[in-house]
C-alpha cells in the first residue's frame, strides 16, 4: 500500500471518528446548554444597557458579549476534551475504535476535531447574534474588526481545548483536569504579571517562572484586537493565529506522546 493511501484512509478514520464524537457531544447537551446561556445573556446586555454606564451603546453590547463568549466559551473548552475522553475509556469505546483499526493518535486527534468544531460553531453563533443586535438597534459596527475578534476568540478557546486534552491523558481523573484547566487559564491571563515578577527574582525561581512561560500561552495577547502588529510587521490576525496554532500543536504533540504511553 502507498504513502498516499495509508495517509488517505489515515484521514477517513480521523473523520468518521470525529462525527462520532460531534454526535455524542450532542447527545450529551452541554454544548447546547452555553450556548443557549451565552446567548439569553446577549441578549440580557439590552436590558443591562437601560441602566447609564457611562459609555455608548454599540460598545457596552459589544464588550458584554465577548466577555459572556469569553467566559462561557472558556468554561466550554474545558469540559468538551473531558466529556469526549473519560467516558469512551470507562465505555471501553477506545478499545472497540482501536480494533477497528484506529490508531491511538487518530482517536486521540479525532476528539481535538470535534472540540475545535463545536468552539467554532459557538463562536460563529454568538458573534452573529451579537453583530444582529447591533444591526436591529441601528448601531454602528465594524465589519473587519468584529471579524478579528471572532478569530481570536476562536484561537484562544482552541488553545484551552488543546490543553485540556493534554490534561486528560495525564490525569486520571475529570475532576483534576477541571481544575489543573482553570488554574491553566489564570495562569495564561496573569501571564504578563508573573513574567514580570520574574525579573525581579533569580535563581530556581526565575527558571521556573520561564519554564511556565514558555509552557503556558499569553492569553492577554488573544483578547487584545492590537496584539502582535508590532511583531515582525506581521498584522494582529497573523500574528494571533500564528502564535494559537504553536500553542496547540505543542499541546496536541505532547498529548499524543502522553496518551501513547498511558494504560487503557
Amino acid at each position: 500500500m502507498t504513502e498516499g493511501k495509508k495517509i488517505l484512509q489515515s484521514v477517513r478514520r480521523i473523520q468518521r471518528l470525529s462525527l462520532a464524537a460531534v454526535r455524542e457531544s450532542i447527545r450529551q447537551r452541554v454544548a447546547w446548554l452555553l450556548l443557549a446561556v451565552a446567548l439569553l445573556l446577549t441578549f440580557a446586555g439590552m436590558r443591562l444597557r437601560e441602566f447609564n454606564f457611562g459609555i455608548h451603546e454599540a460598545r457596552f453590547l459589544s464588550d458584554f458579549a465577548t466577555g459572556t463568549r469569553t467566559l462561557l466559551g472558556g468554561l466550554l473548552a474545558l469540559l468538551l476534551p473531558v466529556l469526549l475522553f473519560f467516558p469512551a475509556l470507562e465505555r471501553q469505546t477506545l478499545q472497540l475504535d482501536l480494533m477497528h483499526g484506529a490508531s491511538r493518535g487518530e482517536w486521540l486527534f479525532s476528539r481535538l476535531f470535534a472540540v475545535w468544531v463545536q468552539l467554532a460553531c459557538f463562536v460563529a453563533v454568538t458573534t452573529g447574534v451579537q453583530a444582529i443586535l447591533l444591526y436591529w438597534r441601528g448601531l454602528p459596527f465594524d465589519l473587519a474588526g468584529l471579524t478579528l475578534d471572532t478569530v481570536m476568540a476562536f484561537v484562544r478557546l482552541a488553545v484551552i481545548a488543546a490543553a485540556s486534552l493534554l490534561l486528560c491523558t495525564l490525569c486520571a481523573s475529570s475532576l483534576l483536569v477541571l481544575g489543573l484547566g482553570a488554574l491553566f487559564v489564570m495562569a495564561g491571563q496573569l501571564a504578563p504579571v508573573l513574567g514580570h515578577g520574574c525579573n525581579y527574582e533569580s535563581g530556581i525561581v526565575c527558571s521556573i517562572g520561564a519554564l511556565l512561560s514558555g509552557l503556558v500561552p499569553n492569553l492577554q495577547i488573544l483578547d487584545s484586537p492590537t496584539a502582535g502588529t508590532d511583531l515582525a510587521g506581521l498584522p494582529a490576525i497573523t500574528w494571533v493565529i500564528l502564535y494559537g496554532s504553536g500553542y496547540c500543536l505543542l499541546y496536541a504533540s505532547l498529548a499524543g506522546l502522553a496518551f501513547f504511553r498511558r494504560e487503557l
